[in-house]
């Protein structure tokens, strides 16, 4: 009876170290982990509507349970795709294929060079290459077609286009310059509305900018030596010193971002993350021994080594150490909901939150 007691007593404080945070959570009911019948390519993207991943020529979509929604063949060879919540465009040499969620073609295209890049918003479609003039001076070009295929706009940059992107039910697109023609180097972040006009362009001259991530009220420019966010006139509104620091995962809503930067030393264990919030605030976490890839979300940041996930709450506590039952060898944040992860065999679904 003694002993019955005491281990009951035992439970209660266990239970009670759980309840409380002072004990980190373990997981007791069952795998976190979804696995597929197969090893996804490193290429798979994703999002709310599902994962799409390209294999052998065939484009596939998933359910985030990992059961195949639908299959079609692309008559693109070795095509990228890319998606957003609304349009998935698979792109090859000088062509490209939209089309919607339910398999539905929207349009297919070509134009006169190769295509560089493409990205995608809620009804438009902006696809970047480049010409060589006679003098040697490469141009930047980015075209934007609508859904119908029908293009909307046309701008040209002199300075080399280094990233650009959606945002808004408006399609505001962003571009990522930098311009080395000067003594000093010069990024510039520029706005347009979907027709191609520009809104606003932002000039950086104090750092090389390498990111670029928007809100609905700032535009965050991450590079070599600061994290700045500024208003969408230009308007600087906060800064922090990432100096030794390097972008490794965000996590990115209408309204907020969740940043997550590595030391730039990092060459295989990641020992230390700092997370930003939108007002730039930080976060510095230590890590566990063998850390090798981060993800996060607008609430958790997830740190993974070979067989274990470690959970942390925004403000850097440690809530649960979850044990992945298998060895893991790589992992890719998808969404704010959803990881893939790979071991030697095959792919696993995470769920995040």
């Amino acid at each position: 009876m003694a002993l019955i007691i005491a281990s009951a007593a035992a439970v209660c404080v266990l239970v009670l170290l759980y309840a409380t945070g002072v004990l980190p959570r373990i997981s007791i009911f069952g795998d976190p982990l979804t696995g597929l019948d197969r090893s996804l390519p490193e290429s798979v993207i994703g999002n709310s509507n599902g994962i799409l991943y390209n294999q052998n020529d065939t484009l596939y979509l998933m359910d985030a349970a990992g059961d195949e929604q639908w299959n079609i063949s692309l008559e693109l060879k070795d095509a990228v795709t890319v998606a957003s919540t609304e349009l998935i465009c698979n792109y090859a040499g000088k062509s490209l294929q939209v089309m919607a969620y339910t398999k539905e073609q929207y349009f297919n295209t070509a134009i006169d060079v190769e295509i560089l890049d493409v990205a995608v918003g809620m009804d438009t479609v902006a696809v970047l290459t480049i010409n060589t003039t006679e003098h040697g001076d490469n141009q930047y070009f980015i075209s934007l077609f609508n859904s119908r295929g029908e293009q909307t706009g046309y701008t040209r940059f002199t300075s080399e286009v280094i990233d650009f992107g959606f945002h808004g039910g408006a399609d505001m697109l962003w571009v990522l310059e930098l311009d080395t023609t000067g003594v000093t180097p010069v990024s510039y972040i520029t706005t347009y509305m979907s027709d191609g006009s520009m809104t606003n362009s932002i000039p950086v001259n104090s750092q090389i900018v390498e990111d670029v991530f928007v809100t609905d009220s700032a535009i965050f420019a991450g590079g070599t030596n600061t994290l700045t966010s500024y208003t969408y006139f230009g308007e600087q509104q906060a800064e922090q010193s990432i100096y030794g620091w390097k972008n490794e995962a965000r996590s990115l809503t209408p309204q907020d971002v969740r940043l997550v930067y590595i030391p730039r030393t990092t060459v295989k264990n990641i020992d230390a993350v700092k997370i930003y919030a939108s007002d730039l605030s930080c976060v510095h976490i230590w890590l566990p021994w063998n850390i090798f890839s981060v993800a996060v979300t607008q609430n958790r940041i997830y740190a993974f080594s070979d067989s274990t996930a470690y959970i942390y709450t925004s403000d850097g506590s440690l809530e649960k150490q979850t044990a992945l039952n298998t060895t893991v060898t790589r992992v890719k944040q998808l969404s704010n909901d959803h990881i893939i992860l790979w071991d030697a065999q095959k792919s696993y679904i995470m769920k995040i939150n």
